[in-house]
């Protein structure tokens, strides 16, 4: 509710938000700002979650296992924007294999994104469609460069964005 998006699906670790956009709204940048700044406060909450995992489970899970656990798991976030076919998808004979998601390239692009924030040392990555839609100057952002990923054939331009306290996006 915070920042108006939709929690769409829990894909393994993965978890998938939507803003919704609908044609003729008032503010479309403001949309992108909204899930700009939701993508910020997640990255800050993700990074309090796994520092506190030792404090937290000390007591149901061994030293050495929390340990290893905090040192490789390590959550990124990917934003995209474009068009998307969201719905209840399944068999319309079947009911109980009915499930309400959302497909397109913009999802496939941000998951893309969010498995490349280990390698640019970042917790976000955010696609040059979403740069054009905002005002930059709002958010501390770092060009990666044009980057072919994974099922695309024409490279996009990826930034980073951190808070304005990171040193990597200054």
């Amino acid at each position: 509710d915070k920042y108006n998006g939709w929690l769409e699906s829990y894909v393994g670790d993965m978890v998938c938000y939507y803003w919704p956009y609908q044609p003729g709204a008032d503010d479309e940048q403001e949309i992108h700002h909204q899930a700009l700044f939701a993508a910020l406060e997640l990255a800050v909450l993700q990074k309090h979650f796994f520092a506190s995992m030792q404090q937290r489970y000390h007591t149901q899970i061994n030293t050495d296992t929390l340990d290893k656990m905090q040192s490789i798991i390590n959550a990124g976030i990917g934003l995209s924007t474009g068009n998307v076919v969201m719905g209840n998808l399944g068999p319309s004979h079947s009911a109980g294999l009915k499930k309400f998601g959302i497909l397109g390239d913009p999802l496939n692009l941000a998951a893309r994104m969010e498995s490349l924030t280990r390698l640019f040392n970042t917790e976000i990555i955010v696609s040059g469609s979403v740069i054009v839609l905002i005002n930059p100057e709002q958010f501390p952002l770092r060009r990666l460069g044009k980057i072919k990923v994974k099922g695309r054939t024409v490279p996009e331009t990826l930034y980073a964005m951190g808070s304005n306290s990171d040193p990597r996006c200054q």
